[in-house]
Order: structure tokens, then C-alpha cells, then sequence
């Protein structure tokens, strides 16, 4: 008898998919993430535990801030979060979250136990070279404090040792029991053991994807951009710019590029005003015509609520902010 072969294809009629539409939808209300960024929230509808999100931009426009702020969002909620910090110094994830806590702290003004340094400009740069001693008193206390918050926030750094995709399957299936969420910041620090990188990266983005859905754990995965021409004007990275393979934005399911916004209109002390552009979204494709200015509080090291919407004209090289009656009706203030 001629043996079939499997290849895990599971085959539904219409009317059930149709059955259990109800049950989907409840599921996903009740596991969906959020951002912690309200324009992403609105434009993507949070993350869904299907999902495998892919985070883009160039070289200091933002990406692991993002990817932390997510993290540490969904970790004060109760939920369990992974990092796997491929790039990251030993302990750098939890300093960052320490220095925002001593921000947040230092600008409330009715916190007495800590104020503002007088040594000059509090900064990650000069705080992590321990310049301001005059907070060195109460630091202690507040890791105390910062370590209970983020309780549910775990963190993997590399060692020495090889970490490629083998690696990447086994953590990832050993642990999406165990976590709401798992982020890998990022993918391009993944060693490639062939001389194929564009189908090693392939691979692993198809991965990713595959343990995603069949364990139903949003996995959040964080990507360099290549270089490009030095001409180019592109406000935001295009889909297609991830380094290494295109691949990457075709096989995620949803995609969101950053770009750091240099429009003196648009500056503001202590703050820097970044594009969100939404490339991908697979349940509506209408959301990538949209790009928003989100001004990124460096104060309080966060997103704003606040955003500006509007479209990338001319080849991406002009933000035209979208008058008032045009705004979509996701993206509207009174949502």
C-alpha cells in the first residue's frame, strides 16, 4: 500500500472556519498585547499572539528603545516577556530601565527623595560612567524598585558561545510556553554558519513565523537596514531595505519602520520627533499608506500618546501632514 506523505497541512471547510470566527475573535481580544504605543495600538490593533512582527530602521533611529518600551510595557501588565538581547552588553537592558525610572523620578515634583543631579544634564552616557554622585544615596533603593516592577521581564544575553538558528529553534520552543512574548533584538546578530545569508535569514524569519502560529506567542523580531544609497532621500525605510534579504518583511506578518524626523517645525526640547510608517499588516493592507510623527520623550523615555498622521509623498522623500476630515477613522483623536 502506498504510504502518504504528511506535509502538516490541516484542511478545514469554509463553514467551519466560519464556526469558530466567534471563538477566534474572543481569543484574540483577550491575548492581544499592546505596544504601549498608542499610533501603533490604533494602526495595527495591537499584537496578536499569531504574530510575527518584524521592527526596522537605520543605525541609532530607535529600534531597541522600541523594542525595550514594548517589553517593559507589557511586563508592568502582568505579562511575561522574553528578550533575547543578541546585541546588547551584559546587564545594558536592565540599566536602561533603571535610568528611566531615575528620570521618571527625578521630574516628578512630588518626589522628595530625589531630585534633578546638579553636576549637570542627567544622561544614560555619563550616568552609566558613574558621573552624578549625588543620586548614589537613593540609586540602591530605587533598583530595589525597578527590579519588582519588571519582575516579568526576563532577559537572555549571549555569551561567547555560537548562537545561530539551531540555537534560536531550541530557545524559542523551550520557552514560548513560558512567555507572553519574546523579542529578538536583534536577528542580523544571529551567527550565519553558510555562505548563504539570504537563505539562512530566510530560514530563521520562517522559523520564527512557523513557532509563532502553531504556539500561538507573538514573537516580536528586530532587523538592521541596509545600507543604501547615500543620495536617497527616504524619510523611512522602505520593506525591501531589511539587510541580508527582502524575505524578511514578505514572510512576517506585520511590519513597522522607523525613521528619525529632522523637520525643525516639528522639534521640541527633549523630545525627537520620529516617523511610524506601518508596512505590513496582513489583515489590511489599506494601514501601510499611512506614516505618523511621534514625538519620543526623552525625559520620560517613552512614546507619546499624541501623534501626527500623514502620508509619504514623492518617493518617500516629503511627509504631507493628512487634513483633519481626511484622517482615517482608526487614527481619529476621539477613538
Amino acid at each position: 500500500m502506498e504510504q502518504k506523505l504528511d506535509l502538516g497541512f490541516k484542511v478545514n471547510s469554509v463553514s467551519q472556519d466560519i464556526q469558530k470566527a466567534p471563538e477566534r475573535r474572543v481569543e484574540r481580544i483577550e491575548n492581544a498585547l499592546s505596544f504601549g504605543v498608542r499610533y501603533l495600538d490604533l494602526a495595527l490593533g495591537g499584537i496578536w499572539s499569531t504574530d510575527c512582527l518584524l521592527i526596522g530602521a537605520k543605525t541609532g533611529a530607535g529600534k531597541t528603545e522600541l523594542a525595550i518600551s514594548i517589553a517593559a510595557h507589557n511586563a508592568l501588565r502582568c505579562k511575561k516577556v522574553l528578550m533575547l538581547a543578541l546585541e546588547a552588553e551584559q546587564g545594558e537592558v536592565g540599566e536602561r530601565l533603571l535610568y528611566r525610572r531615575l528620570i521618571s523620578r527625578m521630574k516628578d515634583p512630588d518626589d522628595q527623595e530625589i531630585t534633578y543631579p546638579i553636576e549637570g544634564v542627567f544622561n544614560f552616557m555619563d550616568w552609566s560612567l558613574g558621573k552624578f554622585k549625588s543620586i548614589e544615596s537613593v540609586e540602591a533603593k530605587i533598583s530595589q524598585e525597578v527590579g519588582e516592577l519588571y519582575k516579568n521581564f526576563d532577559v537572555y544575553y549571549r555569551g561567547l558561545e555560537r548562537f545561530g538558528l539551531d540555537e534560536l529553534k531550541k530557545v524559542l520552543l523551550e520557552n514560548c510556553k513560558n512567555y507572553d512574548l519574546i523579542i529578538i533584538d536583534h536577528i542580523h546578530y544571529l551567527d550565519i554558519l553558510s555562505d548563504n545569508e539570504n537563505r539562512e535569514l530566510t530560514d530563521c524569519i520562517s522559523t520564527i513565523r512557523n513557532i509563532c502560529q502553531v504556539n500561538r506567542k507573538p514573537v516580536i523580531v528586530v532587523g538592521h537596514i541596509r545600507k543604501g544609497d547615500s543620495r536617497s532621500k527616504q524619510l523611512v525605510p522602505d520593506l525591501e531595505d531589511f539587510h541580508g534579504t527582502s524575505n524578511l518583511g514578505k514572510i512576517a506578518t506585520k511590519s513597522v519602520m522607523l525613521g528619525a524626523c529632522h523637520d525643525q517645525s516639528y522639534m521640541q526640547t527633549n523630545k525627537w520627533p520620529t516617523y511610524l510608517r506601518v508596512s505590513k499588516c496582513r489583515r489590511d493592507g489599506s494601514r501601510v499608506r499611512y506614516t505618523a510623527i511621534v514625538q519620543f520623550d526623552t525625559v520620560q523615555n517613552a512614546y507619546e500618546s499624541k501623534f501626527i498622521p500623514g502620508r509619504l509623498e514623492k518617493d518617500g522623500t516629503e511627509f504631507v501632514q493628512i487634513a483633519h476630515n481626511d484622517v482615517p477613522y482608526w487614527a481619529r483623536s476621539d477613538r
